[in-house]
């Protein structure tokens, strides 16, 4: 079951791109939609950061808050598959 379906999400920036003529915006709520789908240009299902970070962040940062305690015994991550 996935206990992150879902959730709040938060990451420290945002990629936003033009791709096909719209403003695609890569945020962290992706990562918690339920789409599994790794194509990152063909689905646009993907949360991304930006390339600029601010200086409270000097890594990449994403977060999901789960809304209570579980017992987690397996997590998986899907990552970009392009």
């Amino acid at each position: 079951r996935n206990v992150a379906l879902k959730e709040l999400t938060f990451q420290d920036t945002t990629c936003k791109e033009w791709i096909t003529g719209l403003n695609r915006i890569f945020s962290s709520d992706k990562a918690v939609d339920g789409n599994t789908n790794n194509h990152f240009y063909r689905g646009y299902s993907c949360s991304k950061t930006s390339n600029r970070l601010p200086s409270a962040f000097p890594v990449p940062t994403w977060m999901v808050i789960l809304s209570k305690e579980y017992a987690v015994n397996r997590y998986a991550i899907y990552n970009r598959g392009d």
